[in-house]
């Protein structure tokens, strides 16, 4: 069983059992899920269906938007790029231009790079298209 698979398991047996934890709590096993759907639902907006198998950076601080967002690259059919942001800036460029993840998702729009944020995740009416 992958770990997504295994996640969504252990959340229809407990809804209540606590899955990610970081500075402002605990979430259940059901708003863990509603997370990982949100992310995935956005991504899958902003990525056309022949794009399969890419990119998605993730420059997010260790939090729980940061492990919903390795669970919904994953559930949308992708693969993760962790990006750090303590490294130097000329670091992570390298690692952009080496990369090329499709998406970076963060908590500030990236210049010159297709970006997401955490504030994209919570408006009402998510992008369907990315600023570069």
């Amino acid at each position: 069983m992958n770990p997504f698979d295994r996640l969504k398991h252990n959340a229809l047996k407990d809804p209540s059992l606590a899955m990610f934890g970081d500075s402002e709590g605990f979430l259940s096993a059901v708003d863990s899920m509603d997370l990982i759907d949100r992310w995935t639902a956005v991504i899958s907006r902003l990525l056309d269906d022949n794009d399969r198998h890419v990119g998605i950076g993730i420059a997010l601080p260790r939090n729980r938007h940061y492990i919903a967002a390795i669970f919904a690259a994953w559930q949308a059919g992708h693969y993760f790029i962790p990006f750090n942001s303590q490294w130097p800036f000329e670091h992570l460029k390298t690692i952009v231009r080496r990369a090329k993840p499709r998406i970076v998702l963060s908590n500030d729009k990236v210049p010159g790079i297709p970006s997401l944020t955490v504030r994209d995740l919570d408006c009402a009416d998510p992008p369907t298209e990315l600023e570069r």
